[in-house]
């Protein structure tokens, strides 16, 4: 793990314990979006140093897609709008994180493993640092699952340093 990534996992990590102090979210159990939406405010604290977008479907001026593999190896294309992405906004040099969130009653998740998957792939057109596939228990305050994807792939490591915050 790159300094980068270890610190931008941290910085996330924080986020998300965070996120499980408001007990009005906890309470209502509302849905993805806003959930979402209420990381979204706690990663843009914790990184001014970037751009912290939710819902970004842009790469520069051009709608954002991705052309990549599924599981089975076949070839796949389509419009791609990532949850949470940290990174620089023209350049593609400075492409931080990028965070696909479920809520843990929702079991949909080959699309955004596919999006993680391509984005963080280094030979890619997006080439992020790290991405995190993130499940939470909102009324429970507990992370579900929390998968790092480095390089295309879950990569072991982050991912039990990662799961191992939140235990």
């Amino acid at each position: 793990m790159t300094p980068t990534v270890v610190d931008a996992l941290q910085r996330l990590a924080a986020a998300i314990v965070d996120l499980f102090r408001n007990e009005h979210l906890r309470y209502a159990a509302p849905g993805e979006r806003a959930v979402v939406a209420e990381l979204y405010a706690r990663v843009r604290e914790r990184f001014p140093e970037y751009q912290v977008n939710g819902e970004y479907d842009r790469r520069e001026r051009a709608v954002k897609d991705l052309i990549y593999p599924d599981a089975a190896g076949i070839m796949d294309e389509a419009d791609i709008v990532p949850d949470l992405v940290v990174h620089h906004v023209g350049t593609q040099d400075h492409n931080l994180l990028v965070i696909e969130a479920k809520r843990h009653t929702n079991r949909d998740f080959a699309k955004d493993i596919w999006k993680l998957r391509g984005m963080t792939d280094q030979a890619g057109r997006y080439a992020y640092a790290a991405g995190v596939h993130l499940v939470v228990n909102i009324p429970a305050g507990r992370v579900v699952r929390a998968d790092v994807y480095i390089n295309g792939a879950i990569d072991a490591e982050p991912t039990q340093w990662f799961s191992a915050y939140f235990a």
